[in-house]
């Protein structure tokens, strides 16, 4: 493809000079399986390969780049979660009227065990993909589910404290790494909610711990369906 110009822009700054980003590369993501349907959510997204300037110097950087009809909200949100502790990607710009560019946790060979890969683990589970798309679910088997609920319930802790409702569709993602970290991320900022109305704070509360349950049921189900190497399907090393 030739090679297209971007301006990165951080709309709470309104006279900040705009990051130029020069994309060499530009690949649409369809999910592990390829499917670019309805079960896996990056259709809206593609990866894009480049180079930044900033200062006059110039960076390689991957970034993806997510489709968003009210992206400066979209980037409040995240400045939002960014200053209450939240955890969420580490860096966002907009560009346009339509794109919001953030962090390729990819880059760091993460993969996400959260709302998509439990709807699809069977497939990615199957003859097809096994040893192909399950690089880290070794890794991810040895994780505590209690550590896992802890930080769940510790993100959850903040948004009510602080009046932000969580998405009820995918309130949370894990990322697990290569290195054996993981991270528990808040990425649906479109559903994102800061004091909605017409709820008290009880009942906010309430909502944001539904949702935090039924994404530790997705975890649970997960722990207990993985097939690490050296492993009976059913069995984790927790």
């Amino acid at each position: 493809m030739l090679e297209q110009t971007l301006k990165l822009q951080k709309p709470d700054l309104v006279d900040s000079e705009a990051t130029i980003f020069r994309v060499f590369e530009d690949e649409s993501l369809a999910g592990p399986t390829g499917n670019r349907g309805i079960h896996w959510g990056f259709f809206i997204k593609s990866l894009l390969k480049g180079q930044i300037e900033i200062a006059g110097r110039h960076r390689n950087v991957r970034l993806v780049k997510k489709v968003e009809e009210n992206n400066e909200q979209y980037y409040r949100n995240w400045r939002l979660l960014k200053r209450l502790g939240i955890p969420t990607v580490d860096s966002m710009r907009t560009s346009g009227k339509w794109y919001v560019l953030m962090t390729d946790l990819s880059a760091k060979g993460a993969e996400s065990y959260g709302k998509e890969r439990f709807i699809n683990w069977k497939i990615l589970h199957s003859a097809m993909y096994v040893g192909v798309e399950n690089t880290l679910d070794d890794i991810f088997s040895q994780i505590s589910f209690d550590e896992i609920i802890a930080e769940v319930r510790r993100i959850e802790a903040i948004a009510s404290n602080n009046e932000v409702l969580l998405p009820g569709d995918d309130p949370f993602d894990l990322f697990i790494y290569p290195s054996g970290s993981w991270e528990v991320l808040v990425l649906d900022l479109t559903n994102l909610v800061y004091q909605p109305s017409g709820l008290t704070h009880e009942q906010l509360k309430n909502e944001n711990s539904k949702r935090a349950i039924n994404f530790l049921e997705l975890i649970e189900y997960m722990k207990n369906n993985v097939v690490a190497p050296g492993l009976e399907p059913g069995t984790s090393r927790m």
